[in-house]
C-alpha cells in the first residue's frame, strides 16, 4: 500500500507483490527423516523445478563429507552413509526436539538454473539409538531388609522422551518408574530387571543382590544384557 498526492487529493494506491514459491524438494526414499542408528545408509530423491532448466545442483549431507554436485543428465536420486557408530558412544541426545530426540544431521539442496535462479532446501534427519540399561542402589550400596532402596536408572539415552521402562524386582513386584524405590521383606537372592523400551528396541538388563545383602561393589552393579 502507498499513498499519491493527486491534483491535491490523497490517493490510495495497491500494490501486489508477486513472491515465486519454493519448488525444489528433497525426499527421504527408504524411511522416515526419525531413523533408528542401524539404518545408517540414506536414499533420497531430488526434485528440481520442473518448469526451469538445470544446471547444477549441490547436495551437502551436512556431517563434513564432500559435498556432491549434480549437472543436467545426472541420476537425481543418491544414497549416503552416515558413521552413526559414533552416537552410540554418547549418553544423551544432542538435539532433544520437543517429543523427538536424536542426533540431526542437516541435509542441503541448492539448485541452480540457467536462467540464473537459485533454490534452496533443508531437511532434518535425526538419529536415535537403542537403550542400554544399567541399575544402581542407593549410594552407599547397602540392601537390607525391611528398609527402602532407591534404584538409581543409569540407561542411555538419558533424555529420551519416549523411552519407557519396566522393573521387575524378583519378588513378585514390579515399577513402571524411572527410578523407582522398593522395599524388600526377605533375605535371599533377588535378581533385579530393568527392561528398557524406545523406538529402536527393547533391551534387559539385571542385578543380582547377594543372600547376605551386603555391600555390593560396583562390579556387580553392571548391567548385564539378556
Amino acid at each position: 500500500m502507498s499513498l499519491k498526492l493527486v491534483s491535491g487529493i490523497l490517493v490510495l494506491m495497491s500494490i501486489t507483490c508477486i513472491v515465486k514459491a519454493q519448488t525444489v524438494q528433497v525426499t527421504v526414499l527408504n524411511g522416515t527423516e526419525v531413523r533408528c542408528v542401524a539404518d545408517s545408509v540414506v536414499e533420497v530423491q531430488i526434485t528440481p523445478n520442473p518448469s526451469l532448466e538445470i544446471r547444477s545442483i549441490t547436495l551437502n549431507w551436512g556431517d563434513g563429507t564432500a559435498p556432491v554436485t549434480i549437472v543436467k543428465g545426472d541420476s537425481l536420486t543418491l544414497s549416503h552413509k552416515y558413521n552413526t557408530s559414533d552416537y552410540l558412544k554418547e549418553c544423551a541426545y544432542a538435539c532433544p526436539l520437543g517429543d523427538v530426540g536424536g542426533f540431526c544431521v542437516q541435509v542441503t539442496v541448492l539448485a541452480s538454473y540457467t536462467n540464473n535462479d537459485l533454490e534452496n532446501v533443508s531437511k532434518f534427519l535425526t538419529y536415535q539409538m537403542p537403550p542400554r540399561p544399567e541399575i544402581r542402589i542407593n549410594d552407599n550400596n547397602v540392601v537390607c531388609t525391611g528398609n527402602e532402596v532407591q534404584f538409581n536408572n543409569q540407561t542411555c539415552p538419558s533424555n529420551d522422551p519416549k523411552m519407557e521402562y519396566i522393573w521387575d524386582f524378583g519378588d513378585g513386584t514390579t515399577s513402571i518408574e524411572r527410578s523407582p524405590k522398593h522395599t524388600y521383606t526377605n533375605l535371599g537372592n533377588q535378581t533385579v530387571q530393568l527392561t528398557a523400551k524406545n523406538a529402536c528396541g527393547t533391551v534387559s538388563a539385571s542385578l543380582t543382590h547377594s543372600g547376605t545383602w551386603r555391600a555390593i561393589g560396583h562390579g556387580q552393579s553392571r548391567f548385564r544384557r539378556y
